[in-house]
């Protein structure tokens, strides 16, 4: 079950999208289950009541009556790290702005449906590369399998590989060269010799520093431009 949120103040808008939506489930076999929020304080309070992963892809309008579709955004990113957030908006001038809430697309109005439906292309492949695929990690304790939707980045150190995954850290004797040829499916760089990092993760880089899901790791200037480049490449392939 795809589980999709409107977020718009206008009814017809949120009904058109959702036709498509229910389209675009019917011509790719999905199986889906939308709801419409007239506005963004109401979704941002059904995060923040601590409900789990209540949705998988939420498509916000920028401008509305109560709170607007950028602050819903901030304050959905504060809970939810996964959830594919996109923008449905007139307003092209803050588009600079989503990558504050690791925004995937924007997508102007009106909406029509070719052009959405290569957007939602998309977004049901995003979530599907962080719920569905997993790579086998040998632990001292036998073989944990791990969402690479979950995999925040990848760090050696003593003799040994770390993977920081869905708030834990797993730890194996296995290289990181092994653990790159694992990797079919996502996308990951190296900052340094140190980190493989999950690019979708990535919160911005500042100087030689990379923030990943919030947490800062060093980025060597022998790593720094192709770092860059995968990951200007890696988002420009979803937008």
């Amino acid at each position: 079950m795809l589980k999709i949120a409107i977020v718009e103040d206008h009814e017809q808008t949120a009904r058109d999208v959702q036709e498509m939506i229910q389209r675009y489930a019917q011509e790719h076999h999905l199986d889906t289950e939308c709801r419409w929020f007239p506005d963004g304080e109401e979704i941002a309070a059904v995060y923040e009541s601590g409900e789990k992963n209540p949705f998988d892809i939420v498509l916000l309008d920028i401008e509305m009556r109560q709170t607007n579709g950028m602050d819903a955004a901030r304050r959905i990113r504060d809970r939810d790290k996964k959830v594919v957030l996109s923008f449905i908006t007139n307003m092209a001038q803050y588009a600079i702005h989503g990558y504050e809430v690791n925004a995937l697309d924007f997508i102007l109005k009106p909406v029509e449906y070719f052009p959405f439906s290569m957007r939602l292309d998309r977004m049901v492949e995003r979530v599907r590369e962080r719920t569905d695929v997993c790579i086998s990690f040998p632990t001292s304790g036998g073989m944990q399998l791990i969402p690479i939707g979950e995999i925040r980045y990848f760090e050696t150190g003593s003799r040994m590989l770390y993977c920081h995954a869905g708030g834990k850290v797993y730890t194996s004797r296995m290289s990181m060269k092994e653990v790159e040829k694992s990797l079919r499916r996502g996308h990951f760089a190296k900052c340094n010799q140190c980190y493989l990092v999950n690019l979708s993760y990535v919160n911005g880089v500042q100087d030689n520093v990379v923030t990943v899901d919030g947490e800062e790791l060093f980025m060597s200037r022998r790593n720094k431009t192709p770092f860059l480049e995968a990951l200007s490449e890696y988002l420009g392939s979803n937008n």
